[in-house]
């Protein structure tokens, strides 16, 4: 059993996930570009490191949880601070980050050439997944690495599907995330006739999460409307980047009408809404003209 872990990254997600490890008797030390942002998990037992150098000195195994193709890059080969940067490189790294496959490749090729195992392992299931242990990821590596990692990474996931590249993994993760995107915007959608037609919220919530219409998106579509149309717990800025890396992949089969038309209009909520916006604000946007509904 690996029980002392390094972390980067202490946003939402990586927070609910080192928790749960710290609950379930893992050490883990962390190192966050804002040592603000992870003064609650210090207080918890986690140790503080200045720099990802010193994670790596610390720790063989590291966890990537951030944002960002250049982050991950600064975090990595920074030649002052980088986890790479020193005499003794970590040996493993696993990157939870959801990123364009071909980048995942790349990260893989150049740390298996300074002798580090990179592990691809995008993860889904939002916070809610993460605070019960209960979050689904997309594993590639060598499968002896994977197999000694198997109770660390089953600490805060359901399921685990194992396939044969970092590119693979991505390619699927990114494929997912299209997918959450179409049914978040049909569910949006028919919420919206179901109260023009004069259905209650708690009538539809029934009807569907007991019948086929029922989806993991469908509930948080419904819990949006049941939530004021406060938030989903999700940016539009996490949406707007995944729809990005869809687009990427599957923009040059332009049969493909239904994801076209989700990719566009989510890059259209983007340019309206920002960064401070919610996933589910499509629901606003179709319902403006109905203030009643909206």
């Amino acid at each position: 059993m690996t029980t002392k872990i390094g972390w980067v990254g202490t946003g939402t997600m990586g927070t609910a996930i080192i928790k749960t490890l710290l609950a379930k008797g893992y050490s883990v030390s962390v190192y966050n570009r804002t040592q603000s942002n992870a003064e609650d998990l210090l207080s918890l037992g986690c140790n503080w490191c200045e720099t990802p150098t010193q994670l790596g000195l610390e720790c063989d195994t590291i966890f990537l949880c951030i944002s960002g193709v250049e982050a991950a890059k600064e975090v990595l080969w920074n030649p002052r601070t980088g986890l790479c940067s020193g005499k003794d490189k970590v040996s493993t790294v696993i990157d939870l980050s959801t990123i364009a496959p071909s980048v995942a490749e790349s990260f893989e090729q150049r740390l298996r050439c300074e002798g580090v195992t990179y592990i691809s392992c995008p993860i889904s299931g939002g916070t809610e997944g993460a605070e019960a242990g209960a979050l689904a990821a997309i594993v590639s590596g060598p499968a002896g690495q994977i197999a000694s990692l198997s109770e660390l990474l089953e600490s805060f996931t359901e399921k685990i599907t194992v396939v044969e590249s970092a590119a693979k993994a991505q390619t699927l993760k990114v494929l997912n995330n299209l997918a959450e995107s179409i049914n978040l915007l049909g569910a949006l959608e028919v919420l919206s006739a179901g109260r023009r037609l004069g259905c209650r919220l708690e009538e539809m919530e029934q009807a569907f999460m007991s019948c086929r219409g029922r989806s993991a998106y469908m509930q948080v579509a419904l819990d949006y409307l049941k939530n004021g149309l406060e938030t989903s717990n999700v940016g539009l800025d996490v949406r707007h980047k995944d729809i990005g890396l869809a687009d990427d992949l599957v923009c040059q089969w332009k049969e493909l009408v239904i994801s076209d038309t989700v990719i566009k209009q989510y890059q259209s909520l983007w340019k309206s809404s920002g960064a401070d916006g919610d996933q589910c604000d499509y629901y606003r946007t179709i319902n403006k003209s109905i203030p009643e509904l909206g």
